[in-house]
């Protein structure tokens, strides 16, 4: 969860962020709805009620009507202000969702996005965080039954602190989750990273995968975790964490953890770490690469294959573009 400050809650209404939407008035004609809490349907705010946490104050909440086909574009601003987004996507929905973050005036500020989607439905959601000074980031999805929920977060990030969550509830059956990540760490930047697929519920499927670029003298610590619960039977899960140190003077922790509490599942992970290796580098060279070029092909290489499992071509695209 974010952490809570005292910081003062700023105005920001439903038009606000209409704002920062693109093109939303083609996406109003197809039904998608921008509202307070107070004035959401009835349906999400039982949804709400059901799935996020009671305490949740300032809350702007996107309907997306089921059966719907959208791609929403927006420029995030709420990390920056004290409060919440939520999106609440319909029975066989099917959403792609570009989320570009605004720079945060204040990382301690408290604030997170929630997406709740219904029955079989499909999710893509990229959040895009391209040299930030500082940024805390929360982020929590509730999968509902056959529905495919998919976490992309790439970004580069150069400045002093850095706090990422990005979780996959799985309160009901049969979900899928995924959180696939590549995130370039460079400068003197601080960062931490937590990759969540929680698993409550039976016969539930998830994916993290994590590749992360060590550069200059930053250092980052990736936290990814496979919850398993004790109802959580017939549960299959994978976390897979790759760091590439380019520069000596940086330092990447990668933790992937289990923790399961039930014996009727399957679940693995690794990690691995490396560096970029002078004689492959020397190499390139020799064929008439410059050290840069060399460098780039290196990286390129060690990235590339994130993007190939990414089925979305709008969100692989993109996600290949913000590295």
């Amino acid at each position: 969860m974010p952490t809570k400050t005292k910081s003062k809650t700023l105005k920001f209404t439903p038009h606000d962020l209409i704002q920062q939407i693109e093109g939303y008035e083609q996406l109003k004609a197809k039904g998608l709805t921008v509202n307070s809490l107070t004035k959401a349907s009835v349906l999400a705010k039982k949804k709400i009620d059901r799935f996020l946490p009671k305490k949740l104050k300032s809350v702007l909440v996107i309907e997306v009507p089921a059966e719907t086909e959208a791609v929403i574009k927006f420029t995030n601003p709420i990390f920056s202000l004290k409060i919440n987004l939520c999106f609440v996507v319909g029975a066989r929905a099917k959403v792609t969702i570009f989320d570009n973050q605004q720079p945060a005036q204040d990382a301690s500020n408290e604030g997170g996005v929630y997406a709740i989607a219904d029955k079989d439905s499909l999710v893509d959601y990229l959040i895009v965080n391209s040299k930030q000074p500082n940024t805390q980031m929360f982020y929590a999805a509730y999968p509902s039954q056959g529905t495919k929920f998919n976490w992309y977060l790439v970004g580069k990030l150069n400045g002093e602190k850095h706090d990422i969550t990005v979780v996959i509830n799985h309160l009901l059956d049969k979900s899928w989750g995924t959180i696939t990540s590549a995130i370039d760490f460079g400068k003197n930047s601080k960062s931490i990273v937590k990759l969540i697929n929680n698993h409550q519920s039976k016969g539930s499927q998830g994916d993290i995968v994590f590749k992360g670029l060590g550069k200059d003298n930053a250092r980052a610590r990736i936290d990814g975790l496979i919850e398993i619960g004790k109802k959580a039977i017939d549960t299959n899960s994978y976390l897979q964490e790759d760091v590439l140190l380019v520069s000596p003077g940086s330092n990447i922790d990668a933790q992937p953890n289990l923790e399961i509490l039930n014996n009727e599942v399957k679940a693995s992970h690794g990690a691995t770490l490396g560096s970029v290796d002078p004689k492959v580098l020397f190499y390139l060279m020799s064929r008439g690469l410059s050290a840069s070029q060399a460098e780039k092909l290196i990286i390129g290489g060690f990235l590339g294959n994130i993007t190939r499992d990414i089925e979305n071509e709008l969100v692989a695209e993109q996600f290949k573009n913000s590295l």
